[in-house]
């Protein structure tokens, strides 16, 4: 019995010992929080990227956790296409690299330039899954010479692209909290406050949301191990069919929370005494 204590102890011990501390990733400057990103995505590390985003609530902390997820499945799946399909991925990236990114970035806004062409929404939409689930934080790391910040006041720094404010025409703002500098989630957008979850219920469906893109993300590339995706253009065509159904029902379940909320406050109008 005391051998079998001893080798225990032992397997513990060597266990506690090839464990390491996560890296830990600096905050210090607004520099430093764009370093810390890039090195995050260097590192395969990019589920922490939310962790340089300020949540000014545990809910809002949350719904980035479950948002980090998502984006590491974003990275597993963009790890396999590049071992699946290489030949097709240098191709993309040469076309991000020729016009610096943009066309990437302007695919996550939803602003793809080749709307112009008359292609319908599901060819734009395949186009633009197939641009960001196949190389997600590529332009990250390739372009970090292009990244930089611009003094708007002591405590918040505008993050530059390029020499042109990043999500223009608004930005987006890294400030200084007591812990340190954050990227700030754009509530300046228009329309942003209405968007943005304000309830528990609203964090729920957000969180939702993000789940069914986790899920859906894993299950792309469950498919492209296994031969059932053949080509990144099927890639653009299987994102549709794994998230049009899950967005639709919590798109639609948001639009009738809000239209409750939006009721309820007709009502209370109503009823209040005049002067």
């Amino acid at each position: 019995m005391r051998v079998v204590r001893f080798l225990m102890v032992g397997i513990l011990l060597g266990l506690g010992g090839c464990s390491k501390p996560p890296q830990a990733y600096s905050r210090s400057s607004p520099e430093a929080v764009i370093d810390s990103a890039v090195l995050m995505v260097q590192n395969g590390e990019a589920e922490r990227l939310t962790e340089l985003v300020y949540a000014e609530n545990v809910q809002m902390r949350s719904l980035l956790n479950q948002i980090g997820l998502a984006l590491d499945a974003m990275e597993e799946l963009s790890s396999v296409v590049a071992e699946k399909f290489p030949e097709e991925l240098a191709e993309l990236r040469a076309q991000i690299e020729a016009d610096g990114g943009q066309s990437l970035i302007e695919a996550m806004l939803g602003r793809d330039r080749n709307r112009r062409d008359g292609r319908d929404d599901g060819a734009q939409f395949r186009a633009m899954a197939k641009r960001i689930f196949a190389d997600p934080f590529g332009w990250l790391n390739q372009h970090r010479d292009k990244l930089d910040v611009i003094y708007i006041a002591d405590d918040t720094y505008g993050v530059m692209y390029d020499n042109k404010p990043l999500l223009q025409p608004w930005g987006l703002l890294i400030q200084q909290q007591q812990d340190g500098w954050y990227l700030m989630l754009p509530t300046n957008l228009p329309g942003a406050r209405q968007v943005l979850p304000d309830s528990d219920d609203e964090f729920m469906l957000w969180g939702s949301l993000f789940k069914s893109l986790e899920n859906g993300v894993r299950d792309m590339t469950s498919d492209v191990r296994r031969g059932r995706t053949t080509s990144m253009n099927q890639l653009g065509q299987s994102a549709i069919e794994k998230f049009a159904i899950p967005a639709a029902m919590v798109m639609y379940a948001w639009g009738q929370h809000k239209e409750a909320i939006e009721r309820e406050a007709r009502q209370n109008q109503t009823l209040e005494p005049d002067g």
